[in-house]
């Protein structure tokens, strides 16, 4: 059985946001998911109705998502700023 619990919403990018392209957010949002299968936590990102897995990048602040529109990136800043909403909330 699969729990699956809203992080919120996180803001995108369209290009890696990487030094000298920090204006990459393309205005767009999305819902993070955090679940839980087989006592493994996985971390799915809502785009436009579709759950897309979120994978990890070199840089280990940013996330993607392989969406049907290309990869959307978001930053670890806007994870953690969620998870101590959550934590403030428990």
């Amino acid at each position: 059985m699969e729990d699956t619990f809203s992080l919120g919403n996180v803001l995108l990018h369209g290009e890696f946001p990487s030094k000298g392209k920090e204006n990459s957010l393309t205005g767009e949002m999305a819902e993070l998911f955090i679940s839980k299968i087989f006592g493994v936590t996985v971390l799915k990102l809502k785009y436009e109705d579709v759950l897309y897995p979120v994978l990890t990048t070199d840089d280990c602040d940013i996330y993607r998502a392989q969406t049907i529109k290309g990869d959307k990136y978001f930053k670890n800043e806007d994870l953690d700023e969620l998870i101590q909403a959550i934590k403030k909330v428990k």
